[in-house]
C-alpha cells in the first residue's frame, strides 16, 4: 500500500477549566481535551496546572477521570532524589510532639526498703531532697496444700518430706489473680483489649493509635526526635546502685556507683517489728541441751542446735547466700557442707530449696508486679519503654512505610520520555500500578478522515475555474456531431479544438486535481496542515 507523508501540526481541544466544566461536552472515544487550570480556579487541584482527559464516547467532561502519570500533586520538595518534608507541612505535628514528648526536671530512683520491699522516690531538681512516691512490698503466702504431704507456696503444691500426712491440706482457695500466671495474664491482657484498657495489649493499641499516623506523615524529622530520646540500659549489678540520673534536652542519662557501708543507715532495733520483745523473750526461755556452765557453755553449740532440730529434718530452714548457682546442682555456703531436705539458700535474686536430691527454685525476686491493674498514672511521663517490650510493636512498625519506601515508590513512577517521530502518533497510553506507559505507531491513511473540499484552502475556487466534466462531455459530443455531420468547416473545428485546449491546460492543473489520489498531493517547504480540534464550546 502506497503511503504519503504530510507535514502537519495537530491542535487538540484546548480551553480553561471554567469553560470545560461550564460547557461540559461529551468527548468522542479517544478524543483528547487539554484543560488549563489557573492559580485561582478553586478547583481543589494542585494549581496552576495543565491537565488532560480522554473521552469514551458517552461521558461528559466532568464525568471523565484525569489522565494520570507521575503524581502532579506531590509537592516539589518530595520529588527529588533526597526528598524533604518541612515541619510546617505536617498537620498536627506540633500538637503531637507537645503531647508525646514532655520536658520535665523530675527524676526518679528505686531503693531497697528492708528485705521484702522497695521505695520509689522522686525529686524535682538536682539539689532537691528525695521524696517517697510509693512503697512496693513483696509477700509470700504459705497455705494448706491440696494433697497430703504438701503445702501450697503461692498457690503451688510443694512436697514436705518427713511429715507425710501430717502436712497441711487445702482448706481455702487461693486468689488466682495473685499467682504469677494470673498477674501475667492481668498485666498482658488479651488481643481483644482496646486502646483504653490498662493492659500491655491495650497500651500497644494505644501507642499504635497515637503514633501510626505520625510515623507515616512526620517521616524522618519526627523519627529522629524520638530516636534521640533513647537511653542505653544501665543495669545495677551486685553491690551497685544508681548514682546519678540527669536529663538534658529530654535525654535521660544514668550512672552507677558502688554501694558502700555509708549508704546503709543504722537501723535501731525499735524499727524492726517486735525485735526487742522477741529478743527479750528468747533470753527468758533459753534452754541448754547440756548442763549450763558459765565458762564452757555460755551459748548453744552447733551440736546443741542439731540435736534440737534433729526431729525436724523435713522442715524448710534458711542456711544462707550461696556463692554458686544451685540450678547447676551445687550450692556453696561457707561453713555448711551437709545438706538435708528443707534447706533453703538464696543466690542473687532467687531462692532454692533442697529436696534431698536436687535443688528446686522457689522464686525469683528480680521482677515483681503490684496486684491489680496498671493505670496511666503508674507510667512515668518520661518513662522509656523499649519497642521490644510491647507485643508485636517492632513487627507492626516494620510493616509501615518509611520515608525511603515513599521515595522509592515515587521514583518508581517515573516514565522514560516517549518521542513521537514524524509520521507517527501516540498509539496507546496505559497505566499499571501507577506507572504510565506510552507506545507510538505510524500514521496510516485510515487515520486521516475524508476532507470536504471546503477544508482545503482555495480548492473549491480553483476547481470552479476549471472546465467541469459536464462541459467536457458536451464539447466532446459537439465535436463528434460536427465531424459526423460535416456541417462545419475544418477551420471552425480547429478553432474549437484550440478553445478546448485553452480550457484544459495540463500544466495549470495539479496532479492530484487530475487523479484525485492523496499520494499526488504536493507540499512545499514550510507548508503544513493544521488539524484544529476546536475547544470546549465548538464541535468540528
Amino acid at each position: 500500500m502506497a503511503t504519503k507523508t504530510f507535514n502537519t501540526r495537530i491542535s487538540l481541544k484546548y480551553d480553561t477549566y471554567t469553560n470545560w466544566t461550564t460547557n461540559n461536552p461529551v468527548l468522542l472515544a479517544g478524543e483528547a481535551a487539554v484543560c488549563v487550570v489557573p492559580a485561582d480556579a478553586g478547583s481543589g487541584l494542585n494549581e496552576p496546572a495543565i491537565l488532560l482527559k480522554f473521552g469514551d464516547g458517552t461521558s461528559s467532561f466532568t464525568e471523565l477521570s484525569w489522565a494520570s502519570a507521575t503524581a502532579a500533586d506531590v509537592i516539589p520538595s518530595l520529588k527529588g532524589s533526597n526528598p524533604t518534608l518541612p515541619a510546617t507541612s505536617i498537620t498536627g505535628l506540633e500538637d503531637f510532639i507537645s503531647g508525646a514528648i514532655q520536658d520535665t526536671n523530675t527524676t526518679y530512683q528505686l531503693v531497697q526498703n528492708g528485705n521484702t520491699s522497695f521505695k520509689l522516690q522522686s525529686k524535682e531538681n538536682a539539689s532537691a531532697p528525695w521524696v517517697d512516691v510509693s512503697t512496693i512490698t513483696i509477700t509470700y503466702t504459705l497455705t494448706e496444700g491440696t494433697a497430703n504431704g504438701t503445702v501450697a507456696f503461692n498457690g503451688t503444691n510443694v512436697a514436705v518430706h518427713g511429715l507425710g500426712s501430717a502436712a497441711y491440706t487445702q482448706s481455702s482457695a487461693y486468689d488466682a489473680a495473685g499467682a504469677a500466671a494470673g498477674v501475667q495474664t492481668a498485666l498482658t491482657g488479651t488481643a481483644e483489649d482496646t486502646a483504653s484498657d490498662l493492659t500491655l495489649n491495650g497500651l500497644k493499641k494505644y501507642v499504635d493509635q497515637e503514633v501510626t499516623g505520625a510515623v507515616a506523615d512526620a517521616a524522618s524529622e519526627a523519627q529522629d526526635l524520638i530516636n534521640a530520646l533513647d537511653m542505653s540500659a544501665v543495669s545495677a549489678g551486685t553491690g551497685k546502685v544508681i548514682g546519678t540520673v540527669s536529663q538534658t534536652d529530654g535525654v535521660v542519662s544514668a550512672t552507677l556507683k558502688t554501694l558502700t557501708a555509708d549508704d546503709i543507715p543504722a537501723i535501731p532495733t525499735s524499727k524492726v517489728t517486735n525485735l526487742d520483745t522477741t529478743l527479750a523473750g528468747k533470753q527468758d526461755t533459753l534452754v541448754f541441751n547440756t548442763a549450763y556452765n558459765a565458762s564452757t557453755n555460755k551459748a548453744a553449740t552447733m551440736t546443741d542446735v542439731k540435736n534440737a532440730v534433729s526431729g525436724l529434718s523435713g522442715a524448710m530452714h534458711y542456711i544462707g547466700e550461696s556463692t554458686t548457682d544451685p540450678s547447676t546442682g551445687t550450692a556453696t555456703v561457707e561453713g555448711h557442707e551437709d545438706w538435708v531436705s528443707g534447706d533453703v539458700v538464696t543466690y542473687q535474686s532467687k531462692e532454692y530449696v533442697y529436696d534431698g536430691e536436687n535443688w528446686r527454685e522457689l522464686g525469683d525476686e528480680s521482677s515483681y508486679a503490684i496486684k491489680g491493674s496498671i493505670v496511666d498514672a503508674d507510667i512515668a511521663p518520661n518513662a522509656n519503654i523499649a519497642q521490644s517490650k510491647i507485643a508485636n510493636l517492632v513487627t507492626d512498625l516494620a510493616a509501615k512505610a518509611t520515608p525511603q519506601d515513599i521515595t522509592n515508590a515515587i521514583n518508581g513512577l517515573d516514565m522514560t520520555t516517549v518521542t513521537v517521530a514524524t509520521g507517527s502518533k501516540v498509539g496507546t497510553i496505559t497505566q499499571t500500578n501507577g506507572v504510565v506507559s506510552v507506545t507510538t505507531t505510524a500514521i496510516v491513511a485510515d487515520d486521516i478522515p475524508t476532507l470536504p473540499q471546503s477544508k482545503i484552502t482555495n480548492l473549491t475556487t480553483d476547481l470552479a475555474a476549471k472546465a467541469s466534466q459536464t462541459d467536457l462531455t458536451a464539447l466532446t459530443g459537439r465535436v463528434g456531431t460536427l465531424e459526423s455531420d460535416n456541417t462545419a468547416n475544418k477551420a471552425d473545428i480547429a478553432e474549437l479544438q484550440g478553445d478546448v485546449a485553452s480550457k484544459i491546460d495540463a500544466s495549470a492543473v495539479s496532479q492530484i486535481g487530475k487523479t484525485g489520489n492523496i499520494n499526488d498531493a504536493i507540499q512545499n517547504s514550510g507548508d503544513y496542515l493544521i488539524f484544529n480540534c476546536g475547544s470546549s464550546s465548538s464541535v468540528i
